[in-house]
């Protein structure tokens, strides 16, 4: 466990640790981050210098399938 703000604990430790790519899950679609500013994913996707990928989940619903 680490103390701090989780953003920059993020984004430091993938620098410290040379990671690739960070992938972190966005409760909404990229396009609306502005209404979601404070977001611990959008605020890493803003200020990280390791890449990023905001992964949005979809809900998929199938009526009448069988």
């Amino acid at each position: 466990m680490v103390a701090g703000r989780p953003a920059d604990e993020i984004s430091a430790l993938a620098a410290e640790e040379r990671i690739g790519l960070v992938v972190m899950h966005l409760r909404r679609a990229p396009g609306l981050l502005g209404s979601r500013a404070g977001s611990i994913a959008s605020q890493v996707l803003r200020y990280a210098v390791t890449p990023v990928l905001a992964v949005v989940a979809m809900a998929v619903v199938l009526a009448g399938f069988q």
